[in-house]
């Protein structure tokens, strides 16, 4: 009985994780093509509070670039625009998490600061 008790528990854990895992891994999935990086940045800051960065949960990464704030906003918007509409002609609009990307002059200065957030699941 102690044995038996022991594998419902371990399948139990096992179910949970593996569900959470797949999961995380689908909003990954899902944000980063709407979350790109920009090329030759800083990171200032990058706080998730689940298993990974664009995963489930709540994230944010604030990044610095020494490029001017309308090249980088510019980039921002073709690139991401292009993700969101070859999803929709191929018609493969999952888009589970909610994903914001803004771009402000740099508070040093100089150069933009570029804020990536998002939020996935429940």
């Amino acid at each position: 009985m102690i044995f038996g008790t022991l594998a419902v528990c371990l399948a139990i854990v096992l179910c949970i994780t593996v569900t959470l895992v797949g999961v995380d891994r689908t909003c990954v999935d899902d944000l980063a093509p709407r979350l790109p990086i920009y090329a030759n940045t800083t990171i200032k800051l990058q706080q998730h509070n689940f298993l990974t960065q664009f995963g489930m949960g709540e994230s944010v990464m604030i990044l610095h670039s020494d490029d001017p704030v309308e090249t980088v906003r510019n980039w921002y918007s073709r690139t991401v625009g292009a993700v969101v509409y070859a999803d929709v002609q191929k018609g493969t609009i999952k888009h589970m998490g909610r994903a914001n990307w803004t771009v402000d002059a740099a508070p040093e200065g100089e150069g933009s600061q570029i804020i990536l957030y998002s939020y996935c699941g429940a």
